[in-house]
């Protein structure tokens, strides 16, 4: 039998073994209010004496793990880290290795310095504090955005140069999430370590969140150099404090393992089941073009849960939009929507689609731009011509603009208005040559007038 050694401190446990690779349970129901920093094996880094704050004065509602304690960040002039520093080494980088980080998240404020991430996977020198994977979160129209990123040998906010890679769902602030890291470390002398993350993912019992169900990815040898070396390790969960700019969130139930798998790592962790969070929307597609008639088209394609209807949503600065529609769920599951408005666009025009759940909440598709280009010209006749050129379009998006005649110089000889679809142009005064008109929408007709 072999030999189990276990660690239990102020109600976290921590194992050190071949067999039991659960690294860390993380309730923080053992914890009074107050700094995490010196509770079982929390520990300031950098000397800074604003650190995690435990606080059950506003639980995490909907998916809080078993009790209502949770953490909150400090503010410091920079973003610095606390890390859990554990009692022993629990993994050296020289074969493969798979990590899991599960945590429960609900962020008020996204914040403007994406480099001031939230939570991170890094090893415990004194000296160079390395995190080689981050979770990080963007402000995304009303809500934000979840990104990743890994290799960090530049310390905290080093993340710009190498790159974040980020999601496309907007989530909702307020709202929590289960949160679920992979980190497939591979190598130790190539660039090849890979990152995924989910947000409330659907696993079964004993099953890994699918592959192509995660929120973002970083592939092998993408976005900045693995900096793990043989003889280090990966054995602390970091949490970022924040500056002013930073993401303001609370984080509970954090849960982290390895195994020599991703399924066995999977298993070490442990995972009692899905959040009961249900996520109201999932957007999967989102599209706008222009029909024959000049009219914009919105498709969207969702996986949805509760959600009570959709609103469409319409500006032409970016910054104030305008409802345009109401449209009712089809209900749960993944479904279709189309939409197509009457009025023809003249110009660019940016939509937008806001969900809103049962209870109210709500989250945003992508901004779709709609540029109408211009119509069709049917005809221009005669051409060449003498006396009168006829301009013959189709649909609205030319009407009440003008058309530029040019002489082969490159001289602007009239200014015609396009107020319908069909207008006689006067070349009877011009010199014979050879003419260009040009269209709002960037088209130029050549004429020649004899």
């Amino acid at each position: 039998m072999k030999k189990l050694t276990l660690f239990c401190i102020i109600g976290t446990c921590f194992f050190n073994s071949a067999d039991a690779q659960l690294l860390m349970n993380e309730q923080f129901n053992a914890y009074a209010n107050g700094t995490l920093s010196g509770k079982g094996p929390w520990t300031t880094i950098n000397n800074n004496s604003l650190v995690i704050n435990v606080t059950n004065a506003s639980p995490v509602t909907g998916c809080s793990g078993d009790g209502g304690s949770y953490i909150v960040p400090g503010t410091a002039a920079t973003s610095l880290s606390e890390r859990l520093s554990y009692p022993t080494t629990n993994f050296v980088a020289s074969v493969n290795q798979f990590f899991y980080l599960s945590f429960l998240l609900n962020l008020s404020s996204a914040g403007s310095d994406i480099n001031a991430h939230i939570i991170g996977l890094g090893n415990d020198f004194e000296t160079f504090n390395f995190e080689f994977s981050r979770i990080h979160a963007r402000t995304s129209g009303p809500g934000f955005n979840i990104g990743i990123s890994e290799g960090s040998e530049g310390g905290l906010g080093s993340n710009s140069a190498v790159g974040i890679s980020w999601g496309t769902t907007v989530f909702s602030l307020n709202q929590t999430y289960h949160i679920v890291l992979r980190f497939d470390f591979i190598s130790s002398t190539a660039n090849n370590d890979v990152t995924r993350v989910w947000v409330n993912p659907v696993f079964s019992a004993g099953s890994e969140p699918a592959i192509g169900s995660a929120e973002v990815t970083i592939a092998a040898g993408a976005l900045g150099t693995d900096v793990i070396y043989t003889g280090d390790n990966i054995r602390n969960v970091y949490l970022n404090y924040r500056n002013s700019n930073s993401p303001v969130y609370r984080i509970d139930a954090i849960r982290y393992a390895r195994g020599a798998t991703s399924a066995t790592a999977w298993t070490n962790i442990g995972i009692p089941g899905p959040c009961p969070i249900t996520l109201p929307l999932r957007w999967l597609k989102s599209n706008a073009v222009i029909d024959n008639q000049s009219r914009p088209v919105l498709t969207w394609e969702v996986e949805e849960s509760d959600v009570n209807h959709y609103i469409v949503e319409k500006s032409t600065n970016g910054e104030n939009y305008s409802f345009v529609i109401s449209i009712p769920s089809k209900g749960n599951g993944i479904h279709a929507y189309s939409f197509t408005e009457n009025n023809p666009v003249n110009g660019a025009v940016l939509y937008r689609i806001r969900q809103v759940d049962l209870d109210g909440k709500s989250s945003y598709s992508a901004i779709m731009l709609v540029k109408n280009k211009g119509a069709e010209i049917i005809s221009v006749y005669p051409n060449p011509v003498k006396t009168q050129v006829t301009l013959n379009i189709t649909g609205s998006g030319l009407l009440n603009t003008s058309a530029l005649l040019y002489d082969m110089n490159g001289r602007l000889m009239n200014k015609v208005l396009l107020n319908q679809n069909i207008t006689a142009i006067n070349m009877q005064v011009y010199k014979p040559g050879i003419y260009s008109l040009l269209l709002q929408n960037g088209k130029r007709v050549k004429l020649v007038k004899e």
